[in-house]
């Protein structure tokens, strides 16, 4: 399954690096690390996450209080965005791909 990522994406990882990074380089990596593992898992099986606001589902990261929304499709999916948790839940959904 092939991984879109809205282009706001990746100024939402740079900012969470950058706090992290801040706080302690490993803390960056480890961050890093577990975004990566679940964008994988988001690649290799798109239908487990639960439904947020239909239709994107969410992938919480386990370490750090971070979630990632996307939208599923039959042959790709749609990271729109990784936001903080305590973020407007609507917060990125309002995204449009071009």
């Amino acid at each position: 399954m092939r991984l879109c990522y809205h282009q706001y994406v990746q100024n939402d990882v740079n900012v969470a690096l950058s706090r992290y990074d801040e706080i302690s380089p490993r803390l960056a990596d480890a961050f890093w690390d577990e975004l990566q593992r679940h964008f994988k898992t988001i690649r290799e099986n798109p239908q487990a996450a639960h439904f947020e606001t239909i239709p994107y589902r969410r992938v919480n990261l386990k370490r750090f209080p971070y979630a990632i929304l996307y939208r599923a499709f039959d042959d790709h999916v749609k990271i729109v965005v990784v936001k903080h948790v305590r973020r407007r839940s609507d917060y990125g959904l309002k995204r449009r791909f071009t």
